[in-house]
């Protein structure tokens, strides 16, 4: 699960890189399956307490969030070590694809320029805010603990939703597979923060407003989306760059 971060992590520290550095997407593809490794280790450690722990989110989605998992110590500790290695990655990441995005700026059209320079200062933005989730659980702010985790949902299905777009044709467009994806992907995203506002908002103290059973898949497939991004999300290529020297 953690085999693409540990090899971007190493090439990074390394005291003799190699000439040809990862692409920009292989800091998105490590950081999200160091998520999802983050949340496994959370649900290990939590166990079946987050059952009963969480009881204002329980109530409100009728079910444990795949957040919740994160939500106590000692999983809270556990997970802050993780994800400040898939922080970084996903700072790489955003950095890397926007001076890569600039650098196509002549061969893309203006619309997908921007849907991928505003999808990745979104992502930087949420990557920012998503710590908060650790320090603010449900019991102190039911918002404050759940719209960070929302908005990196969609921060990070419009950053891999731009990237498909921008990837060759030749590298995706062909394959029903990819483009079954990313179709999955994009609902299961926007359904999960819609639904999981609406339950927040319209909740009235007895039962979810939504059926439990359908947030619940969509949560937990959400994740399995994530995992998959590190299969499936193309390599948009190598950062191009002009070096002008002085002559002699």
């Amino acid at each position: 699960m953690v085999v693409k971060a540990y090899n971007v992590l190493r090439y990074e520290f390394s005291h003799h890189k190699l000439l040809t550095a990862p692409v920009p997407e292989a800091y998105l593809k490590a950081a999200s399956e160091l998520i999802v490794f983050m949340l496994v280790v959370g649900w290990i450690s939590t166990g079946a307490s987050a059952f009963n722990n969480n009881i204002v989110l329980n109530t409100i989605h009728g079910y444990p969030t795949v957040w919740e998992g994160v939500d106590y110590h000692p999983a809270s500790a556990l997970a802050s070590i993780i994800y400040g290695c898939a922080q970084f990655l996903i700072v790489r990441f955003g950095m890397l694809d926007m001076r890569r995005s600039w650098s196509h700026k002549h061969s893309m059209s203006r619309m997908t320029l921007r849907f991928s320079l505003v999808s990745d200062v979104l992502l930087l933005v949420s990557c920012t805010v998503l710590p908060v989730t650790f320090v603010v659980n449900s019991d102190e702010s039911q918002w404050a603990h759940t719209l960070p985790y929302l908005f990196f949902v969609l921060s990070h299905m419009m950053v891999v939703a731009a990237n498909f777009n921008e990837a060759p044709e030749n590298n995706w467009a062909e394959h029903m597979t990819s483009q079954a994806f990313l179709a999955v992907y994009i609902g299961v995203s926007l359904m999960l923060v819609v639904l999981q506002i609406v339950n927040m908002v319209l909740y009235d103290s007895h039962l979810p407003c939504v059926y439990w059973g359908f947030t619940f898949v969509l949560d937990y497939l959400w994740v399995v989306c994530l995992l998959l991004t590190s299969i499936m999300l193309p390599d948009g290529g190598p950062i191009e760059a002009t070096f002008f020297g002085s002559p002699n």
